[in-house]
C-alpha cells in the first residue's frame, strides 16, 4: 500500500485511523526531507579531485591557496568599493570568477557574473559584494575543516 501511494506521487502514507504522535512522525519525516532538498552545498571539491586523481595533499595544497587569495581579494574589493573604483571591481570579480566554478560555488554565480560584467551602480555593488563576501567567509570557514 506505502508504496502504491508513493508511485502516484504521495511523500508518505500514514493508515486510518492513526495515532497522533504517528500522524505528528510523518509531518517531521516530510518536514525534515523537504529541508534537507533545499540545502544547498557551499562548495564542491568534485572538479578538484577530478584533476587531482583524488590526491589529498594536491587538494589541501588548493583549498589553502584558494582560502589566502579569496581573503585578499575580498579585501580589495571592499577598498574598491570605497574609493568607487568599479572598474577594479569589475577586474576583481573577473579574477576570483574561476575559482568560484572550479569549487562550484552556486549560490553566488549570479552576483560574480554581475559583478563582472554589468553596468550596476555603487548600492547595487555593495549589496552584490556583501552577499559575495560572507558566502566565502563561510566557505574558507568550512574549508579549515578539511582534513
Amino acid at each position: 500500500e506505502l508504496q502504491k501511494c508513493k508511485d502516484a506521487g504521495m511523500n508518505d502514507y500514514i493508515v486510518k485511523p492513526f495515532e497522533k504522535a504517528d500522524f505528528l512522525n510523518v509531518i517531521i519525516r516530510s518536514l525534515e526531507a523537504k529541508t534537507n532538498s533545499k540545502k544547498e552545498k557551499l562548495y564542491s571539491l568534485d572538479k578538484l579531485n577530478e584533476m587531482s586523481d583524488h590526491n589529498k595533499e594536491f587538494i589541501q595544497k588548493m583549498t589553502t591557496i584558494f582560502q589566502k587569495t579569496i581573503s585578499k581579494s575580498l579585501e580589495d574589493l571592499t577598498i574598491a568599493i570605497e574609493n568607487g573604483n568599479i572598474e577594479l571591481v569589475k577586474q576583481i570579480a573577473h579574477k576570483i570568477k574561476p575559482s568560484l566554478h572550479n569549487l562550484e560555488i552556486k549560490s553566488v554565480y549570479k552576483e560574480i557574473e554581475e559583478l563582472e560584467t554589468s553596468e550596476l551602480n555603487l548600492n547595487e555593488i555593495k549589496i552584490k559584494v556583501k552577499k559575495l563576501n560572507s558566502t566565502l567567509r563561510l566557505v574558507i570557514e568550512d574549508m579549515q575543516n578539511i582534513e
